[in-house]
């Protein structure tokens, strides 16, 4: 089924309301009970370790360029991730990484979860399969890295509860 399409033109790519809409009327009716527990730390080890790695292309300018911007804003070392980790897992979070995981299982996580902590990243979009009593914690390593999780969110939650906690 084709929930985007002419009638969902994306005029903002940070507010979308009504693809969020239509994207959380379209999966959660196929949302299964999660494996995992009510308290989730979203990992995103996997980026640290691969944008290093992305292949910047021989000559292309502009693509070193959103390399090195995006090493800047979203690369994390990965004794700090460690840390940051082991704290929340020592404080009852199960460490989860959606990062090769299908949507209905990201889905299923977000919408059985209570607490949702994690550093900042693409991976609290899925925060619009939520239900209304999930707190949300994004950390922020770096000031000028910045989405607005939040606002997402609120487009199919108005309640909902997201805090961004400054950690540099």
């Amino acid at each position: 089924k084709c929930i985007m399409g002419e009638s969902y033109q994306q005029p903002n790519y940070s507010y979308t309301p009504g693809i969020n809409n239509e994207l959380r009327k379209s999966i959660l009716p196929f949302i299964k009970q999660s494996r995992f527990g009510k308290n989730i730390f979203l990992s995103r080890k996997i980026v640290s370790e691969n944008l290093p790695n992305h292949p910047v292309g021989l000559g292309n300018h502009a693509l070193k360029n959103w390399k090195n911007e995006q090493m800047r804003l979203r690369y994390v070392d990965p004794n700090l991730e460690d840390e940051i980790e082991k704290d929340y897992a020592n404080k009852g979070y199960e460490i989860v990484q959606l990062s090769g995981m299908d949507i209905l299982d990201q889905a299923s996580i977000f919408n059985h979860a209570e607490k949702i902590s994690g550093l900042l990243g693409t991976a609290f979009y899925n925060g619009i399969f939520s239900n209304e009593r999930t707190v949300f914690e994004a950390l922020k390593l770096n000031k000028n890295y910045h989405y607005g999780f939040d606002t997402d969110i609120s487009t199919v939650l108005p309640n909902s509860v997201f805090e961004y906690k400054e950690l540099y």
